[in-house]
């Protein structure tokens, strides 16, 4: 029986540090599934995998919500991760994932960044205790977790390209009640803050969050989202 399995959203990831590492990390885990659903990748995203008994999915989709429908639909696992592919878990994290029990129980591991700054401090305080707390959404780069039952009545979700965390959280809170940070890390690549400036990206996420709720088009979004950096989906026009 396979008591996890993981599932990461890819696209063109052969430059990042952290999808290798954390296949390597993966690859020594025993009784867990690891599916990589990638989004049409051009580079040699599939070759790093090829390197490991892993499960590779995928197709032409700027959409990371499509990704994870296709990951989703092919785990086998009676818990199902989201493990972001610019995110490092830890070993122990996903150990303590693999013997949990609790039906009724969804959430993410405590989140920081990979380089220090006082902003990014900020961000990753407020991401661990007071979105989840008072808003009830866990943001993808702290690797949400849940059951595959209760995956069931949620999946598929729309296939927008960008917030589809904030969707699965509202969904997941909606059946199961608030969310669980455990305390182990979730390491983020900082690459965004690093190529665009940290207080740059971070008037950009916030202006970004504002269209979310002002309903503004998930496409538009996201191509201001991507537009240097291009980690996640590529547009004709970017």
């Amino acid at each position: 029986m396979i008591l996890l399995s993981i599932i990461i959203p890819t696209f063109n990831e052969e430059d990042n540090p952290f999808f290798i590492k954390t296949l390597a990390n993966l690859s020594s885990i025993e009784n867990i599934e690891v599916i990589i659903a990638d989004g049409g990748s051009k580079d040699q995203t599939q070759s790093l995998v090829a390197q490991y008994s892993f499960h590779f999915f995928s197709q032409e989709t700027s959409s990371r919500a499509a990704r994870i429908n296709l990951g989703i639909l092919n785990a086998q696992g009676a818990i199902i991760l989201l493990h972001h592919p610019r995110s490092i878990l830890e070993i122990q994290g996903i150990e303590k994932l693999k013997s949990f029990t609790k039906d009724k129980v969804w959430g993410g591991f405590t989140h920081r960044f990979d380089i220090q700054h006082p902003l990014l401090k900020f961000t990753s305080w407020y991401s661990n205790n007071i979105r989840p707390r008072w808003k009830k959404i866990i943001y993808l780069d702290h690797c949400i977790f849940f059951t595959r039952e209760t995956s069931k009545d949620i999946f598929p979700i729309s296939e927008v390209d960008i917030f589809e965390d904030t969707i699965i959280s509202k969904l997941l809170y909606q059946k199961l009640g608030s969310p669980i940070i455990l305390p182990y890390h979730s390491t983020t690549w900082a690459i965004r803050f690093i190529k665009n400036g940290v207080v740059k990206q971070a008037v950009l996420n916030q202006y970004l969050k504002l269209c979310y709720y002002l309903k503004i088009d998930h496409k538009k979004m996201n191509q201001q989202y991507e537009k240097n950096a291009k980690l996640n989906s590529k547009y004709k026009d970017l």
